[in-house]
């Protein structure tokens, strides 16, 4: 890519388009894409999430991802903490389904770190890394959410599949990145955002929330219930 930095996303108007930009860089037998030319407007905020560049970031869905840990939001930055998560298209608004530094379901709590593969060096990585999101952003801004279909998940796995200088872990270097390949690697190997306080309490809000009613209601504290289970079971040679 040489040292020709990559324009972010949410540039003014007269930002060239992907194609066009792609062009510039590699010279104009390359074909030029006309939707891709024609980018959406973005909706903006001011979350920039400058501690972690490059980075794939994971948020809970409230009481959706309390019935169901495995399922959250993924977002994603590019190389200046600048964040973008896909909300879905509205056919006929004009604007983007992707939103930049908004973070619809608030901070992060999970996230792993993009790293540069063996022998890119640092500038190239951060380049191809921006175009991979501007790519990935650019080829998600006129879709429709259709929940496990067409989602958050499937725009951060645009980027990733675009990124060609980070380094792969084995998992989705053997089957590719897609959406169950994403929600493995970050609930397996997804770090804890240190940064602030109240992620776990985040999380489990709504769990704790049904203990403490449960246990206004019934008289009967949950804890006890659950260490009861676990005596019964150690007793029975089942633990």
């Amino acid at each position: 890519l040489g040292s020709t930095r990559v324009p972010l996303l949410g540039s003014p108007p007269s930002d060239p388009g992907l194609a066009t930009l792609l062009a510039m860089e590699h010279g104009p037998s390359l074909p030029s894409d006309k939707k891709h030319d024609e980018t959406l407007p973005m909706h903006v905020g001011s979350n920039v999430v400058k501690d972690y560049p490059c980075s794939v970031l994971w948020a809970p869905i409230p009481l959706v991802t309390h019935l169901l840990p495995f399922i959250g939001h993924t977002m994603v930055t590019d190389s200046e903490g600048h964040l973008y998560d896909f909300a879905g298209y509205m056919p006929g608004s004009g604007r983007s389904g992707v939103l930049k530094d908004v973070g619809l379901f608030g901070d992060a709590v999970l996230t792993i770190r993009l790293e540069a593969k063996e022998g890119v060096q640092p500038q190239q990585f951060l380049e191809d890394w921006d175009l991979a999101v501007r790519s990935g952003t650019c080829a998600s801004e006129r879709k429709v959410h259709k929940g496990i279909v067409s989602n958050c998940h499937s725009h951060v796995c645009a980027v990733l599949n675009a990124a060609t200088r980070s380094r792969i872990p084995a998992v989705p270097a053997a089957l590719g990145w897609n959406i169950l390949v994403l929600g493995f690697m970050v609930m397996v190997f997804g770090t804890w955002v240190p940064s602030g306080k109240g992620r776990c309490f985040r999380l489990w809000f709504y769990v704790w929330l049904l203990c403490v009613v449960a246990w206004l209601v019934t008289g009967t504290n949950p804890a006890n219930l659950f260490l009861a289970q676990v005596s019964a079971l150690t007793q029975g040679g089942r633990l």
